[in-house]
């Protein structure tokens, strides 16, 4: 066990000690000059109204400059970190696309004491500032997002209540939005509607986070109710076609299907379907013509004839 160092451990501190002493007086001798040049970043901020305007992409937050000056200063401005920043004020700043060096040159050297400003390195800064703006617009449903249980259809109108909505954002972005905004019910409600329907929901547009839509939340309501299908062999009434049955149908009658409300069953036998065939939709190619529904009851719906076309006959002659 050594109670004091060894001659060459005692050498070594000696020489460390040596080199340390002059490395801080040549760095302090070094301070002391006044012919240094530098680049720092210091920090610039802006002075504009935010209430009426959106902020699309971040503004710089600092300016690259080229400073001279004696040792001691310039180490001042690069160590000090609470700088007071350059203020550039903006009178229109949504017309305000940039910024040169140039414009900002004295603001840049009356915050640069005790050093010379050589000149701004960053050319140039960008803003990307645009005024608020709003626009109404309509509301509809999205009706493919109505997912309804089998053999049942809307029986109302759909009703959203408000049924218009604002939009509030950046100019430039609002101009390309639509004059509608369809709502459609939540991705986590697939259960088949079955019944009448009233929920809130809420109202959103995804398009830009810039934007929002007010109100947050409307009213979705209709009525819902069951049909079933229903076929009828009608009777087809021809039109334009000469009296002496020299051209004639060659069937006289033709099915339609239908979809019927379940409570408007029996009201339906109390109403008369009507199919036309107008001779003037003659087709030379197939000899046919197209039956058409003249009259029928408002509650059926989706109907369809079968055929679609009907072949015309000549009379032999004699």
């Amino acid at each position: 066990m050594r109670l004091f160092p060894s001659p060459k451990e005692g050498n070594l501190k000696i020489i460390l000690l040596c080199i340390f002493t002059a490395t801080t007086f040549w760095f302090f001798n070094a301070l002391n000059k006044a012919d240094y040049t530098t680049r720092i970043n210091y920090p610039i901020s802006f002075a504009y109204d935010h209430d009426s305007t959106y902020l699309l992409s971040q503004l710089p937050e600092n300016i690259t400059v080229q400073v001279s000056g004696g040792g001691w200063n310039l180490l001042r401005k690069t160590m000090l970190f609470d700088r007071e920043p350059v203020e550039v004020s903006l009178d229109d700043p949504t017309q305000t696309k940039f910024i040169t060096s140039q414009s900002i040159t004295d603001l840049v050297e009356n915050k640069l004491e005790d050093v010379r400003l050589d000149y701004i390195v960053t050319d140039t800064l960008f803003l990307n500032i645009d005024k608020a703006a709003l626009k109404k617009v309509r509301l509809a449903v999205d009706t493919a997002s109505l997912l309804l249980a089998d053999q049942h259809r809307i029986v109302s109108n759909i009703q959203l209540m408000p049924n218009t909505a604002v939009l509030q954002g950046p100019a430039s972005l609002i101009a390309d939005t639509p004059d509608t905004i369809f709502v459609s019910l939540p991705d986590d409600e697939d259960e088949p509607i079955s019944e009448d329907y009233s929920e809130e929901l809420a109202l959103s547009y995804n398009a830009s986070e810039y934007i929002q839509i007010q109100p947050e939340n409307i009213q979705l309501s209709f009525k819902v109710a069951p049909f079933s299908t229903y076929e009828k062999r009608i009777k087809i009434t021809p039109v334009n076609f000469p009296e002496d049955s020299s051209v004639y149908l060659q069937q006289e009658s033709v099915t339609i299907s239908f979809w019927l409300q379940n409570n408007y069953v029996e009201l339906a036998n109390n109403y008369d379907f009507e199919v036309v065939a107008n001779l003037r939709t003659f087709q030379p190619e197939d000899s046919t013509v197209t039956p058409a529904l003249k009259s029928y009851p408002d509650f059926a719906k989706d109907i369809t004839i079968t055929p679609s076309k009907v072949k015309v006959a000549y009379a032999k002659s004699n």
